[in-house]
């Protein structure tokens, strides 16, 4: 099966139209918005129905604020509505409307019985969104094979073959998006990680024949010294601060065959130039690390209610790179903002 990606397609899939509540607002998947009156208005009527539900409607110019796809629902809506934030939502277009619910996720079939996009399982838009911030399923159906084939492309090109790739360590795999493309190559044993349980759970259920384990803060990892002939880690040192960092990349060398490539993605220069719009942020990162030690580490109170305070948002010079980095691995390459798989730098790595 090969998917369309306009959102009248998508709405077919299952749990492509949810969502998990936040403390202040309603996240609706952005396929819902394209496909309904939302599309074409900024002020939305919310109303609590009697059968638990919710019933949005075209306000012409006054009620709830509409920003994209941001629904402004505060905590006294929420309650009034029997929601409260980590709930799962589940949004249906009925006639000129749309109508939220809340489900057992877990429950629902979109995580017990998923739709599959070339006989790779698509998780539900709720689980997208603990990772991405947006619960949208399409990114992972578009960018998860071109995601795959970067990194077999770079692997080979610092003198790994796709031949010689037997064993890969997806750390950070969240719910599958690049490990559950690696069906291409069969001859690989794949094995993937992650802090988010519930993601680990999914996959254990839907990708038969790969290997998983749950996440911790700081190594040790189940593997075994010299496993894997290819790490990749892509958006997870971008949210470590230094300690935490150091000690995976130690990890990864423990794991790591000798010659060995590692991936690991960062945030240099370049990227905050170019990504972070906001001025006084943008300057004040850019201080960090250009004229400080080279890294910068934003606490945060969490990561959309999955992640503990640890895990925040980090920011690297290539010079820190090289020096830090570099006392674990050969750094072969560096790659600028946009030119590996998404808008982040990338670092090649070897085992030495």
């Amino acid at each position: 099966m090969s998917l369309n990606i306009d959102a009248n397609s998508l709405l077919t899939i299952k749990g492509s139209s949810t969502a998990t509540l936040r403390e202040q607002d309603i996240l609706i998947p952005p396929i819902i918005v394209e496909s309904s009156f939302l599309a074409n208005t900024e002020n939305v009527k919310a109303t609590i129905l009697d059968n638990g539900s919710v019933k949005l409607e075209d306000s012409k110019g006054v009620g709830n604020k509409l920003i994209d796809f941001r629904l402004v629902f505060p905590p006294e809506s929420q309650q009034k509505a029997g929601f409260k934030p980590g709930d799962t939502l589940d949004f249906k277009v009925k006639e000129g409307s749309v109508i939220i619910k809340k489900i057992d996720r877990q429950k629902d079939d979109s995580f017990k019985n998923p739709t599959l996009d070339n006989n790779t399982p698509i998780p539900p838009a709720w689980m997208l969104q603990a990772f991405t911030g947006v619960p949208d399923i399409r990114g992972f159906i578009q960018s998860g094979p071109r995601s795959m084939r970067k990194i077999v492309e770079t692997a080979n090109k610092w003198g790994l073959e796709t031949k010689n790739i037997k064993n890969v360590l997806d750390f950070g795999c969240g719910c599958g998006r690049i490990l559950g493309r690696w069906k291409e190559h069969n001859h690989v044993t794949m094995t993937g990680c992650d802090l988010h349980n519930e993601a680990i759970d999914w996959c254990k259920q839907h990708y038969k024949g790969y290997n998983f384990y749950n996440g911790t803060e700081l190594p040790p990892s189940p593997s075994k010294d010299g496993t894997f002939d290819l790490v990749y880690a892509i958006s997870v040192l971008t949210h470590l601060d230094e300690e935490h960092q150091n000690a995976w990349l130690q990890e990864w060398k423990r794991v790591t065959k000798p010659g060995g490539i590692v991936i690991a993605t960062f945030r240099g220069e370049d990227f905050v130039e170019r990504v972070i719009k906001a001025e006084k942020r943008k300057s004040m990162i850019l201080k960090e690390i250009m004229h400080g030690k080279g890294i910068s580490f934003q606490e945060r109170p969490g990561w959309e209610g999955v992640f503990e305070s640890f895990y925040g948002g980090t920011y690297h010079s290539r010079d820190y790179i090289k020096k830090e980095w570099g006392k674990h691995f050969e750094i072969l390459e560096m790659l600028d903002s946009g030119e590996f798989i998404n808008r982040q730098n990338a670092a090649i790595m070897r085992k030495k």
